[in-house]
C-alpha cells in the first residue's frame, strides 16, 4: 500500500549533525497519524553518511525508510530529481537536511496540498515567515540572504514573477505534479528549485507559498556565493533558451510515458544475425533494429526489413568492413586492404588527428543515401560501437540529419 507522504532528506556531507536530524525526524514521524516513507538520499557523500542511515534504517519503524545512495555526485538537483521519482507517496516534500525548516513547517506544506494546491513551496520572505538566528551570524544579511533576494528578484523580473522566495529548501507535490515536473527536470545544481518551478507555472499547476520558521544554524560550506550566483545566471539563460526550444513536454494535461524500445543492432552482419534478429522481431522479443549498410549481408537485410515490415534505423559504421564510398575517396578511415580500422586504431587516429573529417562526411554521407535509396523509413540512429557521439563525428552526423526530422538519435550513457 503506499503511503500518505513522502519525506525526501538530501543528503551531502551531513556526518556531523545527521544523527540527530534523524532522531528528530523519527521523534514527529512516530507521533503522526498519517502513514509515512522517509527517503534518505545520499549524494556520494565521502563521510560516514550512508552508514549513519544504515544503522537507523536497521531499527524497525513505524513508517517505512528507503535509501537511496548515489555513487556519482548527482548534485542536489539530481539527487531530488531520482529521489522524487523514486518515492511513492500521494503528497513528496523535500525539506533540508539540517532541519532549517523544523518538520511543524513540513505540516504547513502537507497541509497547503491537501488544501488543493499542486506545488506548496516555503516562503521565507512571507511577512508571516520568522527568523531564529544567532548575533555571531548577523552577516548572513549580507551574504546569503542578500544573494538569495538578488537572484529571486532576477528570476521575478525573466519569467517567475509569481514566486518571491524560489531557493527556499522545502517544498512539496502532490505525486502527479512531482511526477510531470521532475520527469522534465534538466538541471542537476542548485537553480533545480527555479527550473521546476518554472515548468510548474508553464504547466498550470496550482503553486502556493506558506510562511515558515526558519532556523539558521550556521553558513554553510557546500555553498560559494559568487560563484553559484554566476552558475545560477547561467542557469536562467539554460531554462529560457530550452523553453524556446521547446526541449520541454509542458502538456499538463497529458501523462507522462516513457517507451522502452528493445533493439537489436548489427542488421546486416551476416545472414545468420538478419535470421535471429527477423525471428527476435516475430516472437515480439524486440521492437526495432539497426541496420548496417556497407556489408555482404546488408542487402539481404533490407529485403528482411521490408518484407517483415520492420522499424529499422540506421547503424552508422566507420570501424568494420569495407566503406561505401571507394577506399581511395576516403583514405583517411581506411587501411591497406581498403577496409575500416578497428575502433582501438581509429580512436588512436583521432587524436593524432589523422582522420579527415571530409572523409568521415563523405562516408557518413554516402552510407545515409545508401539506406534512403531502399526507401525505408529510418526510425533513429545509432554508431556501431558508438563512433555517432565521438567528438566532431556528431557534428557531422547532426547536418546530416538536420534537414530530416522526426529521427531519434541514441545517446548511450
Amino acid at each position: 500500500m503506499a503511503p500518505d507522504i513522502s519525506l525526501i532528506i538530501p543528503i551531502y556531507k551531513a556526518e556531523a549533525f545527521l544523527a540527530q536530524t534523524l532522531e528528530t525526524i523519527d521523534a514527529h514521524l512516530t507521533n503522526t497519524s498519517f502513514s509515512w516513507e522517509l527517503v534518505l538520499a545520499i549524494d556520494a557523500s565521502p563521510d560516514q553518511s550512508l552508514e549513519i542511515c544504515q544503522q537507523f534504517a536497521a531499527i524497525p519503524r513505524p513508517y517505512s525508510v528507503q535509501i537511496l545512495n548515489h555513487r556519482n555526485n548527482l548534485g542536489k538537483g539530481g539527487n531530488v530529481r531520482a529521489a522524487m521519482l523514486a518515492s511513492h507517496g500521494s503528497y513528496r516534500i523535500f525539506n533540508d537536511c539540517d532541519l532549517a525548516y523544523p518538520m511543524s513547517e513540513v505540516e504547513r506544506i502537507l497541509k497547503a496540498l491537501q488544501q488543493g494546491a499542486d506545488v506548496a513551496i516555503a516562503n521565507r520572505v512571507h511577512p508571516e515567515s520568522r527568523y531564529t538566528i544567532s548575533p555571531k551570524d548577523f552577516t548572513y544579511l549580507f551574504t546569503r540572504h542578500l544573494s538569495s533576494r538578488i537572484y529571486n528578484y532576477l528570476v521575478n523580473w525573466t519569467f517567475l514573477p509569481e514566486c518571491r522566495d524560489t531557493q527556499a529548501g522545502l517544498k512539496g507535490f502532490t505525486a502527479k505534479a512531482a511526477h510531470k515536473l521532475f520527469s522534465e527536470q534538466r538541471l542537476r545544481g542548485f537553480s533545480f528549485d527555479v527550473e521546476i518551478l518554472h515548468l510548474a507555472h508553464q504547466m498550470g499547476f496550482t503553486i502556493a507559498e506558506t510562511p515558515v520558521n526558519y532556523v539558521y544554524h550556521e553558513e554553510p560550506s557546500t555553498i560559494n556565493f559568487l560563484r553559484d550566483a554566476v552558475r545560477m545566471a547561467k542557469d536562467i539563460y539554460r531554462i529560457h533558451r530550452w523553453t524556446r526550444q521547446k526541449i520541454y513536454h509542458l502538456d499538463p494535461d497529458v501523462e507522462s510515458e516513457k517507451q522502452i524500445v528493445l533493439t537489436a543492432d548489427d542488421f546486416g552482419f551476416s545472414p545468420a544475425v538478419n535470421e535471429a534478429i527477423v525471428t527476435l522481431s516475430k516472437q515480439g522479443r524486440i521492437g526495432a533494429t539497426s541496420l548496417l549498410v556497407n556489408l555482404p549481408a546488408s542487402a539481404q537485410a533490407f529485403e528482411l526489413a521490408k518484407v517483415h515490415g520492420l522499424d529499422v534505423g540506421w547503424h552508422a559504421n566507420l570501424t568494420f568492413g569495407p566503406p561505401v564510398c571507394a577506399p581511395g575517396e576516403v583514405p583517411s578511415l581506411v587501411d591497406e586492404q581498403g577496409t575500416f580500422f578497428p575502433l582501438r586504431t581509429f580512436l588512436l587516429k583521432m587524436l593524432r588527428k589523422q582522420i579527415e573529417v571530409a572523409d568521415v562526411r563523405k562516408e557518413l554521407a554516402a552510407q545515409y543515401a545508401l539506406f534512403s535509396q531502399h526507401q525505408l523509413k529510418i526510425s533513429h540512429v545509432d554508431g556501431h560501437q558508438h563512433v555517432h557521439v565521438l567528438p566532431g563525428i556528431s557534428r557531422v552526423l547532426g547536418e546530416l540529419l538536420s534537414s530530416t526530422p522526426g529521427i531519434f538519435v541514441r545517446v548511450p550513457r
